[in-house]
């Protein structure tokens, strides 16, 4: 199968950030492609600015299409599904900006890879959007034949955003939703759970084509959604599926090398309510670590810090 520009749907989520919201949609008007079709998907604003961000919308040739009020994350999936009738499909963030030649890249691999079921790519953080200026990347990009390698060089560091993602748009619809269980870390497991055992590819641009914007009231940094403790378990404990801890192979040796040092950074930003032994601790009772994990991670960290090494 050949996709083409036309076979490829953008979703972009809003919420009251009219202003990010441009940036990110010029960041669309520039694309080196043409004849992809974008729709905003307004979750309910009450910012005023918004009513002429429609008209800009519009004027942009780009689809508008308001929900009654705010919906949470785990269910506004569920009023964009039916207007999934692309071939091809972007969830994308009002707080992100894309590089111009990112859509024409990813469709190009589709095309070049036909049982790919996504394609994602690297991101970088900016703070500073309006002197944002994009290097010409070479299009590097590394493919996976199983969901276990995928998750493996997710849990080794390296930045996979999931506003990245360009999915098959039927395998994205087969996919169960589990918010329910890792709140707003579901990204990853979402991932994963899509690409289940199918034998089909996996290909991750690794040049950073998504800038990830840091900004004040960030959903991301608000400690009071989440994540919270049983989630973060439940996420260990789904890499521990998938990785293993055996030190004989290369999956398990990258969860005992970097599970322990993940909770023990997790503990410090919960430090009010625990200490990192005690996190640790409740994440072995929790199953999401092993004592192999702990003693071997341990010491890699031990050994980082002295030796500065990564």
């Amino acid at each position: 199968m050949k996709y083409s520009n036309e076979d490829l749907g953008v979703f972009i989520l809003t919420y009251n950030r009219p202003r990010l919201l441009e940036q990110t949609l010029l960041s669309f008007v520039h694309q080196t492609i043409k004849g992809f079709k974008l729709t905003v998907i307004d979750n309910g604003s009450t910012d005023r600015e918004m009513k002429q961000m429609k008209k800009k919308i519009i004027n942009w040739g780009y689809n508008y299409m308001r929900l009654r009020k705010n919906l949470n994350p785990s269910l506004i999936l569920e009023p964009i599904k039916p207007k999934m009738k692309t071939k091809l499909f972007m969830l994308f963030h009002d707080d992100d900006l894309i590089h111009p030649d990112y859509l024409r890249q990813a469709i190009n691999l589709f095309n070049r890879y036909p049982e790919t079921i996504f394609i994602g790519s690297a991101m970088s953080f900016d703070s500073q959007p309006e002197k944002l200026s994009w290097p010409n990347f070479t299009g590097e990009f590394e493919v996976f034949d199983t969901v276990n390698d995928f998750a493996a060089f997710i849990y080794k560091g390296f930045p996979l955003h999931f506003a990245s993602v360009v999915y098959v748009t039927r395998y994205f619809k087969e996919a169960c939703n589990p918010f329910d269980v890792y709140g707003k870390i579901a990204d990853r497991p979402f991932l994963f759970d899509m690409a289940g055992n199918k034998k089909r590819e996996i290909i991750v641009l690794t040049e950073c084509y998504i800038r990830y914007r840091t900004h004040y009231n960030q959903d991301s940094q608000n400690v009071n959604t989440g994540p919270f403790k049983d989630q973060l378990f439940a996420l260990h404990r789904r890499y521990r599926e998938l990785l293993g801890d055996n030190i004989l192979t290369a999956n398990g040796r990258i969860f005992v090398r970097k599970n322990y040092e993940y909770l023990y950074l997790e503990a410090l930003k919960l430090k009010k309510t625990t200490s990192p032994e005690e996190y640790i601790i409740e994440a072995l009772e929790k199953g999401a670590t092993t004592r192999l994990a702990i003693n071997y991670g341990r010491l890699h960290l031990y050994l980082k810090r002295l030796l500065g090494y990564g």
